[in-house]
């Protein structure tokens, strides 16, 4: 979830011009294979790809599914996301990031709207979850956050688990509104048996692109774009709710999908994602007004080292005074892994740069 009433807000307060500046990580290299516990990504999206016998639609569905299927398994990555709201003259924005490493997750969101916002942070490391919820604003001048905020500390207990294959990746962690099917995974809210089945008909052939690029270090990666039925999208329940769900924290009612596209660049060794995108045109209703809104989300992946560092997050989590507020409050144990991790990423750093 974005966790940012983004839409909500702008619909209701809005803001006369755009602001610029966001908080995200440039996107890194193509991750080594060594990150996959087997030494070779689970799917291979290459043969996708090359397979001529295949139908667009279905070539698309399966690349991105499979694509996210590989993101599940690799053992480290980093997003950086960018949701822009335009309704009318009114704009809004939010900023958010995600950490994952091996079992061990970190996000942050912010958001703006030209009036104070809703800022919420989410931690979560072994033996504590914390979660950090106040007001935010956004310089526009200088690209400087600020906020207010007040901590909510939960110890406990958790054993984590790694996620089955299942699409629903694309559908919670990033926030994408679709649903191709597949079986929910067992921690979702609504748990209702449904089949394994993937639905194929969601795509319009007709709109289905698909390339391959190289960047500066001659590294490739595929490029897929397309766009979706939308007279699909109308007629499910779970893609209005997941919109709702992902832009205006589940108030956005009455959705109606006009246009929804989909850009995913894909590393071709790993399958993992490089970017993705989406735009949706809707028109829905929110506290009472009805409009039409365009919603555009870019993401930025990451598989540096520094980049997926979970510890160096926790420690980043600061109160006004600059105290390591998450960090201080782990378990003496946990605290000697987070400054582990943190130690040997320094002398990995050290050893690469002598080594250059």
């Amino acid at each position: 979830m974005i966790l940012v009433f983004v839409l909500l807000l702008t619909l209701v307060f809005g803001c006369a011009k755009r602001p610029q500046g966001r908080d995200e990580a440039g996107i890194g290299a193509s991750p080594s294979l060594d990150l996959f516990e087997s030494g070779t990504p689970t799917y291979d999206v290459s043969a996708i790809v090359k397979d001529g016998a295949t139908s667009e639609d279905r070539k698309a569905t399966d690349l991105l599914i499979q694509t996210a299927y590989n993101q599940i398994n690799i053992e480290r990555y980093y997003y950086s996301a960018r949701v822009d709201v335009y309704a009318g003259k009114n704009t809004a924005f939010s900023d958010y990031n995600y950490t994952r490493n091996g079992l061990n997750t970190f996000k942050r969101a912010q958001a703006y709207t030209g009036t104070f916002n809703t800022y919420v942070l989410r931690s979560y490391y072994i033996d504590q979850r914390i979660e950090e919820t106040g007001l935010s604003d956004y310089d526009d001048e200088t690209n400087v956050w600020s906020y207010t905020s007040t901590l909510k500390h939960k110890k406990e207990d958790r054993t984590l688990k790694k996620d089955n294959e299942s699409p629903y990746l694309l559908y919670s962690v990033l926030d994408l509104p679709l649903d191709f099917g597949g079986e929910k995974r067992a921690n979702e809210e609504d748990a209702t048996p449904r089949s394994s089945a993937i639905d194929y008909t969601l795509i319009d052939p007709d709109s289905v692109t698909l390339t391959e690029a190289k960047n500066d270090e001659r590294e490739s990666y595929y490029v897929l774009t397309f766009k979706m039925r939308t007279d699909k999208m109308n007629d499910s329940e779970e893609m209005k709710y997941r919109l709702s769900d992902t832009t205006a924290g589940g108030r956005m009612k009455n959705i109606r999908f006009d246009a929804f596209t989909v850009t995913a660049e894909i590393w071709k060794d790993s399958g993992v994602f490089r970017t993705l995108s989406y735009q949706a045109n809707v028109y829905a209703k929110i506290s009472g007004k009805s409009g039409d809104a365009e919603i555009v989300k870019s993401m930025k992946f990451s598989y540096d080292e520094e980049n997926c560092s979970v510890a160096k997050k926790i420690k980043s989590v600061t109160n006004g005074k600059g105290d390591a507020t998450f960090y201080n409050d782990l378990k003496p144990e946990n605290q000697a892994k987070c400054d582990a991790e943190i130690a040997a990423l320094a002398i990995k750093k050290a050893a690469d740069k002598a080594e250059q």
